[in-house]
């Protein structure tokens, strides 16, 4: 019951944000780590790859969000054993954060903390 909740809410948050609105990107992300957690990782990647789409065509691709949204999809090929794709797009999140220093210190070592525990 909880799922179909959850999934009755998403589509709410679709409807009335929009698939290319970044707050509903975030909400992919959500969903996405919940899928990962219980080992869908073939639900997750989708959802992954829509959410960073639209966090980085919003013009955010600078910002903490989409650089942590590159962190978690590089978890989730790590965790198919996609080593290779998951380390191309980790560098990827380092990339987009480069250019904003103040958070640079800060995001990467989430994205280390979090790759290296997975």
């Amino acid at each position: 019951a909880a799922n179909e909740n959850f999934a009755k809410a998403i589509a709410c948050l679709r409807r009335s944000l929009g698939e290319d609105n970044p707050q509903y990107a975030l909400v992919q992300l959500n969903q996405a780590l919940l899928a990962m957690e219980t080992a869908k990782y073939a639900q997750a990647a989708p959802l992954f790859e829509s959410a960073v789409s639209v966090l980085k065509d919003s013009g955010n691709q600078y910002r903490p969000q989409y650089a942590l949204a590159l962190n978690n999809q590089a978890l989730g090929y790590g965790a198919m054993g996609d080593w290779a794709k998951a380390d191309s797009i980790l560098k990827a999140a380092e990339e987009a954060i480069r250019d904003v220093p103040e958070q640079t210190g800060q995001v990467r070592a989430a994205i280390t903390n979090r790759f290296c525990a997975g």
